[in-house]
C-alpha cells in the first residue's frame, strides 16, 4: 500500500480512528506511516501536530505545523486553500503558546490574518490569545505606543506625529505614563486587549484614536483631568461612530487618517525600532463638550468621558456622555450607575429632560438653554426673518386685528409689491378687504390657493387722487391730501388750509428771485453769519403779531407765586 493514494488515505483513516479513541501514540505511528507516501500531506501533517500537541511532543507539533504552513503557501492563490491555511496556522500558534512563547503565538495570528484576512476563526483565536498578555505588558505596549504617537512632527513644531504633545510642566515621563497607565488599565483591560485585537486583525497598528484614549485615561488617574478631556474629545470624534448618524467632516477625516494602520512603521536602516510615520495634525475639536460624542459609538471612551467632565465637577455634560454610554451599552452597570450618580447633581430642569427623552432630550434642553442665551443677532433665524417681522410690524400698525391667514397670505406677495401696498393706506385696505372675503368665502385652504391680482399702475394713480380718509375736523383739505401723496411727504405731518398756510410753514425751499432791474455795481454775497441774522429776522416776520400775543419773557418763569 505504500506509495499509492490508496494507501496513504487508508493509514490516515487508521490514524483518525485512533486518535478519536484516545490512543494518540499509534495515531502518531498511523500518520507517519501515511507521510511515508506523501510528506507534504497537509491533512495528515496537521492531524499529526494535533495529536503531538496533546502527547507534549512540542517540537514536533511545530515542525509538522511549520511544514503543513509551508507546503500551503505555494498555493497561496487558491481559495480552497484558505481553511487549511487557517487550520495550519492555529496548529502553529498552540504549540507556540504551549512552548510559552506567547509573543510568537500572536505573531504566528497576526501572520495568518495578513495571509487569511477576515477569518473569523483566526480572529476569535487570536481574541483568546490576546487575553492571556498580562496587564503591565499592556500599559508598557501602550505607554511606549503614546510616547512615539505625540513624538515632534518633523513637519511642525508644535504637533506629534498622531497626538498633540502635552505642555511640558504637565507632561508626563514615560515610566510615569506607563506606571499610571497600568493602574487605570486594571479597569479599562478589555477595551485595551479589544482595540489591539482589532487593529491586528485588521493588518494595521491602533490608530490616533487608541493612542487618544490610552493617554486620557494615563491622565485622568494622574489628576490631569483637563488634558484627559482632550484627549477624550479627539478620541470621540476619531473613533468608532454610529451607523444611522450623518457623516460630518471629522468623520471623513477619521476614515481616512485614523485609522490608518500605517501610522507607526517600521523605517529602514532603522534597526527594526518601531517609528510613527508623519501625520497631519488634527483637526480642532468640536465647538461644545456635548457635541463630541453626539455621534460616538464608543461606550468605553464616552464612559471614560464621563469621569472626565465629572472630575471637573461639570455634571449636566458628564450625564450626557454617561447616559450615550448606557444607550450604547446597557449590560454595562458601571454606566448605569454613573448616570443615577449623576442626576442628582445636576438641575431639575436637566434630570426631567434626560429621565424623559434619554440623551437626546437632554440635549434638545440644552440646546433651547443656549439659544436663549445667546444675544438677539447671534439666534438661529429663518431666512428673511427679520424682513417678515418688519413687514408685520407695518402690516399690524394699520390692522391690528388681522387675521392671521390673511397676514400669511400678505407676506407671500413679492417684497416690493408688499412695501408699494403698504405705502398707501387705500391700497392696503382694498388688498386686506379682498383678502378677507376669500377667506370667508373659501376658508384657509381656498385663500392659500387663491391667486391675489397685483393692483396696475392706473389703480395707484387713482388711489393717489383719492382723498385720505381722515376724520372730521382736522382741518386737511383734499388738495392739501393730494399734494403730500405725490411728494411723498409723511402722512403724520399737520397740514393746516391752504390760504393760511405760508410757502415756509409747508417746507417750500423754493426762492423767488425778484424781478430783473438795471445792471448795477456788484453785491458781495453775504456771510453766514448775515444770513443766519437775516433768517432769525425772517421767523419774526413770520410769525407776526401771533408770536406775540402767545410770547412771554422767560424771565417771567422766575417771578411766578
Amino acid at each position: 500500500m505504500e506509495g499509492s493514494t490508496d494507501g496513504l488515505l487508508a493509514w490516515k483513516a487508521e490514524g483518525d480512528a485512533a486518535f478519536r479513541a484516545g490512543e494518540l501514540e499509534q495515531a502518531v505511528e498511523h500518520y507517519s506511516a501515511a507521510l511515508q507516501a506523501d510528506p507534504c500531506h497537509v491533512p495528515t501533517l496537521c492531524n499529526r501536530s494535533l495529536a503531538a500537541l496533546k502527547l507534549g511532543q512540542l517540537e514536533e507539533a511545530l515542525g509538522d505545523a511549520q511544514a503543513a504552513l509551508a507546503a500551503l503557501l505555494v498555493n497561496d492563490g487558491e481559495a480552497s486553500a484558505q481553511g487549511r491555511i487557517a487550520k495550519a496556522v492555529h496548529r502553529k500558534a498552540e504549540a507556540l503558546a504551549a512552548m510559552g512563547r506567547l509573543i510568537d503565538c500572536l505573531q504566528a495570528y497576526r501572520q495568518g490574518l495578513v495571509v487569511c484576512p477576515g477569518c473569523p476563526e483566526l480572529h476569535a483565536a487570536l481574541r483568546l490569545a490576546v487575553e492571556e498578555l498580562p496587564v503591565p505588558w499592556l500599559a508598557k505596549y501602550w505607554a511606549r505606543y503614546v510616547e512615539a504617537a505625540q513624538a515632534p512632527n518633523p513637519l511642525s513644531t508644535r504637533d506629534g506625529r498622531l497626538l498633540r504633545p502635552v505642555p511640558a510642566e504637565r507632561r508626563l515621563g514615560p515610566t510615569q505614563l506607563q506606571g499610571h497607565l497600568e493602574e487605570a488599565l486594571f479597569a479599562l483591560q478589555d477595551e485595551a486587549r479589544d482595540l489591539l485585537c482589532d487593529a491586528w486583525a485588521q493588518a494595521r497598528r491602533p490608530g490616533r484614536a487608541e493612542a487618544a484614549l490610552m493617554r486620557a485615561a494615563a491622565y485622568l488617574h494622574a489628576g490631569d483631568a483637563r488634558q484627559a478631556v482632550k484627549d477624550l474629545r479627539v478620541a470621540l470624534v476619531y473613533g468608532p461612530q454610529q451607523e444611522d448618524g450623518p457623516t460630518s467632516q471629522a468623520q471623513q477625516a477619521k476614515q481616512t487618517s485614523t485609522g490608518s494602520s500605517s501610522a507607526l512603521v517600521k523605517r529602514p536602516g532603522g534597526a527594526g525600532k518601531e517609528e510613527p510615520e508623519a501625520a497631519p495634525p488634527e483637526p480642532p475639536p468640536p465647538p461644545s463638550l456635548e457635541a463630541a460624542g453626539r455621534l460616538s459609538g464608543w461606550p468605553a471612551a464616552l464612559g471614560l468621558f464621563s469621569a472626565a467632565l465629572e472630575a471637573l465637577a461639570d455634571n449636566v455634560p458628564a450625564v450626557l456622555a454617561a447616559q450615550r454610554a448606557h444607550q450604547l451599552d446597557p449590560d454595562k452597570e458601571e454606566y448605569a450607575e454613573a448616570v443615577e450618580r449623576l442626576l442628582r447633581r445636576i438641575p431639575e430642569p436637566c434630570a426631567a429632560a434626560l429621565q424623559a427623552g434619554g440623551a437626546a432630550g437632554l440635549e434638545a434642553h440644552l440646546a433651547v438653554e443656549r439659544e436663549a442665551a445667546l444675544p438677539e443677532f447671534k439666534r438661529q433665524r429663518p431666512k428673511y426673518y427679520y424682513y417678515y417681522e418688519w413687514m408685520k410690524k407695518r402690516i399690524y400698525a394699520q390692522y391690528p386685528e388681522l387675521l392671521e391667514p390673511v397676514m400669511d397670505k400678505l407676506l407671500a406677495l413679492e417684497a416690493n409689491e408688499l412695501d408699494m401696498v403698504l405705502q398707501y393706506p387705500q391700497a392696503t385696505r382694498i388688498m386686506v378687504e379682498r383678502l378677507t372675503h376669500v377667506l370667508q368665502q373659501e376658508g384657509p385652504e381656498g385663500l392659500e390657493a387663491y391667486e391675489v391680482p397685483l393692483l396696475s399702475w392706473a389703480d395707484y394713480q387713482a388711489i393717489k387722487e383719492q382723498p385720505l380718509a381722515l376724520p372730521a375736523g382736522s382741518g386737511v383739505d383734499a388738495a392739501a391730501t393730494g399734494r403730500l401723496l405725490e411728494s411723498g411727504a409723511d402722512r403724520d405731518t399737520p397740514v393746516g388750509p391752504a390760504e393760511e398756510r405760508p410757502a415756509a410753514v409747508c417746507g417750500s425751499t423754493v426762492q423767488h428771485s425778484p424781478p430783473a432791474g438795471p445792471a448795477g455795481p456788484a453785491v458781495a454775497a453775504p456771510t453766514p453769519r448775515e444770513e443766519a441774522e437775516q433768517a432769525g429776522s425772517d421767523e419774526g416776520e413770520l410769525d407776526g403779531g401771533a408770536s406775540e400775543a402767545g410770547s412771554f419773557d422767560v424771565d417771567e418763569l422766575f417771578e411766578l407765586d
